[in-house]
């Protein structure tokens, strides 16, 4: 599972295989807050079937379903990883409403020292006290 490790690397893969360019469509949606959806739309599909006609598009099932899990499964364990000697987080979380959907979120950023200097992260949950918990309790080790 290098999708994390594969976009800290400074040369980028010229061949991917299908599995792969599922992964990477994930982390680009993810990444810039895009629906799945949107990968069925013809604007899209277009465009890759002009410019880039060796991929074949994944439906958004796919990316919504094992695709984002494997994604999820293989950050986490990068994060895990980062973790392991870190004896203290600082949690800061922050809620809002998205202006475009009207969905309420909770926005935890959690840092740690390591060796000299900070790490920080930032990831969205769903606004509720008890899903928060529940997901902290299964990410940090």
């Amino acid at each position: 599972m290098g999708y994390v490790k594969k976009y800290s690397d400074e040369k980028a893969s010229t061949s991917a295989t299908k599995h792969e360019v599922t992964r990477d469509i994930v982390i680009w949606f993810c990444r810039d807050l895009l629906a799945f959806e949107n990968v069925g739309k013809d604007g899209l599909r277009d465009f890759f079937k002009i410019n880039v006609p060796a991929v074949q598009l994944p439906a958004p099932v796919t990316l919504g379903g094992t695709a984002l899990e494997d994604v999820y499964q293989a950050v986490r364990s990068s994060v895990r990883m980062k973790l392991v000697d870190v004896k203290s987080v600082c949690l800061m979380f922050d809620g809002w409403t998205d202006r475009y959907k009207a969905r309420s979120y909770l926005g935890v950023r959690h840092s740690w020292k390591m060796i000299g200097h900070t790490q920080s992260r930032h990831s969205h949950s769903p606004r509720c006290g008890r899903s928060c918990i529940i997901h902290f309790e299964e990410f940090l080790p």
